[in-house]
């Protein structure tokens, strides 16, 4: 397994491709999943240059650019900076790309004939994927149809798992109710990434009835995740792909002088400590 990094907002809008290598080395993870999103030092607009440099920096660092996240809303192939984007993994060896959220809303859609429109959406994404030998990864999210691991399968079952996978997020099946070891054997040979986040579960009453709250803005080891269980599970299974820490969560972390570096040292501790624990 490598222990990649994906550092939403502050501070890696901010720094070079030059300083994120430096960072990693400071904290002992193996490389980045590098936001493919407007606003960041590699985005739709800049990859055919950007991406190149990233990972050749990274690189002379013995570092990688395991994965790339896009934006919630790249949804389809016909996206101008599709094909663009592909190029550029396949030409610099970075072979996974998460996509972005479909919707369902009960009130509106009738959810076989939803699924059966996301299937014509990932047809055309295996197509492109094939093209360029790259893997298009589908994130279980809460409140999205892919919310977890049973509703993905629903989504890709029956296309190429080398070209469309699952990319489990332990943090989203908490807050939806679906155990992580169950979650992998679902996705079986469609597993290709694992998300690294925490979630905390508070009830909370609105109009009088009482529902639960899930905040993602908290760190790992902080939360309801067992990640005793994740590595245990990620081990007996043999699983060996990304794993994606989503680093700085809560913009508080890194907001009025606070010490983020000491948040990202303190959260890849706990990750480290539980996978030597499910290493034993």
């Amino acid at each position: 397994m490598k222990l990649i990094a994906f550092l939403k907002q502050a501070p890696n809008q901010n720094m070079t491709a030059r300083e994120l290598a430096d960072l990693a080395l400071e904290m002992g993870y193996d490389g980045y999943d590098l936001p493919l999103r407007p606003g960041y030092p590699v985005n739709p607009a800049n990859v055919r240059t950007a991406l190149p440099e990233a990972v050749k920096v990274m690189r002379q660092s013995n570092l990688i650019v395991g994965m790339l996240t896009a934006g919630g809303d790249f949804l389809q192939a016909s996206d101008p900076t599709a094909e663009p984007i592909f190029a550029t993994m396949a030409e610099t060896g970075v072979r996974l790309i998460k996509l972005g959220y479909w919707r369902y809303d009960p009130a509106k859609d009738q959810y076989w004939q939803r699924v059966e429109q996301i299937h014509a959406d990932l047809a055309r994404w295996e197509k492109l994927a094939a093209k360029y030998n790259v893997q298009v990864c589908v994130h279980t999210h809460a409140g999205m149809l892919g919310r977890n691991v049973s509703e993905v399968m629903h989504l890709i079952r029956g296309f190429d798992p080398r070209r469309v996978g699952a990319y489990i997020d332990p943090a989203h099946l908490v807050a939806e109710g679906e155990p992580f070891s169950a979650a992998v054997g679902i996705a079986a040979e469609y597993l290709c990434a694992v998300g690294v986040k925490d979630v905390d579960l508070q009830k909370q009453t609105v109009n009088g009835h009482g529902k639960m709250a899930a905040s993602f803005r908290i760190g790992c080891g902080l939360g309801w995740v067992d990640w005793t269980d994740v590595f245990a599970t990620l081990a007996r299974t043999k699983f060996d792909g990304m794993l994606s820490y989503h680093g700085l969560m809560d913009p508080n972390t890194y907001a009025a002088g606070k010490d983020w570096r000491a948040e990202i040292r303190r959260e890849i501790g706990v990750i480290k400590d539980a996978m030597a624990r499910a290493s034993k």
